[in-house]
């Protein structure tokens, strides 16, 4: 549950004591509390409610002009039951006395390497706890796009994980970047110093911060990848995710307006346009400058959907809809890892949440959202047709399907349903949300030699797809004897 600075601003002064939200499942409970911005909140009640029954006094209390405001804004979210919830006082947050508590007795030294145990241990991806800290003694102040490539994490995760390190006490926020708090500086310190008495638990951390190895190796269609390889050549530098690339038409209607590592299309219709993945909030006003480049306007996009819900696909979601006032659509299993998708504190933005199957259309043209589960639980494969030439071609907008370092039985079976899924769809000009998964750069340069267009290849439509079908299969392999 979280609140606009106007509203934490009305509960600081003791104004706003009622809140209403719209929710499939609330996210608080009466009697427990909320840490905000502002401090503890403590949580009174918490009650269905019909919205007819929402009174002015009760919008007032609510921090809000009058009724029909409140109503409007619980109306815009279109599922959903509407809550009434009662605030308490508003209390100090108890981590802030938290982080300042540097005189770590046995027992509280013991206590927080216990509480990392458990985070590393609960990880999908492998301990993490003690890399992170160390990261952030190293560089305080760095961008978290920055740390988050050092930890080999994508943005989102990484700062889930730095949030659960907040929570006790260990870091604290900067304007820019993280640094350790005394309490996680003291922590680590003498950390650090039981490793010279303790052998053991010296090589338990190290084990952490070690660097795990690039395994396994998979060969397809005579080249050889490995984990790391296919990140680095996804990502590529920070330079490359945030420069453009030379803008292009695609086929028919579709046209390239990313960078040179992350993704984003536009297509154009009659009746406005179509955005495919805003990438990171720091590159909106780049794939804005493409978009106009190309003799488009980019206040005429209309709808912005995505392919997942990992910050170098859809960070930068609120600020086009800020830009645009474009309709933001997302598939319902990726919903409740955009709504924690928060550039600058901004919520992310969704409009209408789609179920697998469903069509979004726009001027004469319709896209189909697939899902295609696995490197996130609403990965979005999409598809089109596009006219050129005086033929009809199957546009394909795949997803990622790079499985995570850990795959889980969960993800297991929905890789397992996504491979078998994607040979069904009719393909002539795959696409994806890197350009490398569909060589981009090398189609490119054919561009103007070409008498044809070399972005159909229907040869190479599940090429990306094959790559990551035997990385998947390899890694359960190597999980599976790890485990004997």
């Amino acid at each position: 549950m979280l609140f606009r600075q106007r509203f934490l601003d009305g509960i600081r002064e003791g104004a706003i004591t009622l809140a209403f939200r719209r929710w499939r499942r609330p996210s608080v409970r009466a009697g427990g509390t909320l840490l905000t911005a502002a401090g503890q909140l403590a949580i009174v009640s918490v009650e269905e409610v019909a919205m007819t029954a929402i009174s002015d006094a009760d919008a007032r209390r609510a921090g809000y002009a009058a009724r029909d405001e409140l109503v409007t804004e619980l109306r815009a979210r279109a599922e959903g039951k509407v809550y009434r919830i009662e605030l308490g006082p508003l209390r100090p947050d108890p981590r802030v006395a938290l982080r300042q508590m540097v005189a770590l007795e046995d027992a509280q030294q013991q206590e927080i390497s216990t509480r990392l145990q458990r985070l590393d241990d609960r990880s999908g991806d492998g301990p993490w706890t003690r890399r992170t800290l160390d990261l952030i003694r190293a560089n305080p102040g760095l961008r978290a796009a920055d740390l988050c490539r050092l930890a080999g994490q994508d943005k989102l995760q990484f700062k889930l994980n730095v949030r659960k390190l907040k929570m006790l006490g260990l870091t604290e926020s900067l304007e820019v970047g993280y640094r350790l708090s005394p309490r996680g500086a003291a922590w680590l310190s003498r950390a650090v110093a039981l490793c010279v008495a303790m052998l053991v638990l010296c090589a338990t951390i190290a084990a952490q911060t070690a660097q795990p190895a690039d395994t396994p190796a998979v060969t397809v269609r005579g080249q050889t990848y490995t984990p790391r390889s296919i990140l680095a050549r996804n990502m590529g530098s920070d330079e490359d995710q945030t420069t453009a690339f030379p803008p292009h038409k695609v086929i028919g209607n579709v046209y390239y307006v990313g960078t040179r590592t992350l993704s984003s299309f536009l297509i154009t219709t009659t009746a406005g346009h179509i955005l495919i993945n805003s990438t990171y909030e720091r590159n909106v006003r780049t794939v804005a400058k493409s978009v106009e480049q190309l003799g488009f306007k980019f206040s005429d996009v209309r709808l912005l959907l995505g392919t997942h819900a990992h910050g170098d696909h859809q960070e930068g979601d609120a600020l086009v809809k800020e830009l645009t006032g474009a309709q933001v659509m997302a598939m319902r299993e990726d919903v409740p890892a955009l709504e924690a998708m928060r550039p600058t504190g901004k919520p992310h933005p969704i409009d209408r949440v789609l179920r697998d199957g469903e069509e979004v259309s726009l001027g004469g043209t319709t896209l189909v959202a697939h899902l295609t589960p696995g490197h996130t639980r609403g990965c979005t494969t999409w598809t089109m047709k596009a006219a050129e030439g005086g033929k009809t071609f199957n546009v394909v907008f795949a997803c990622s399907y790079r499985a995570p370092g850990t795959v889980t039985p969960d993800i297991e079976a929905e890789f397992a349903r996504t491979f078998k899924m994607l040979r069904t769809l009719p393909c002539d000009v795959p696409l994806g949300d890197h350009p490398a998964q569909y060589n981009m750069a090398a189609k490119y340069a054919r561009l103007a030699a070409s008498g044809s267009n070399p972005f159909v290849d229907a040869a190479n439509c599940w090429a990306e797809a094959e790559i990551q079908e035997a990385m998947f299969r390899a890694q359960l392999d190597l999980q599976r004897k790890s485990a004997k």
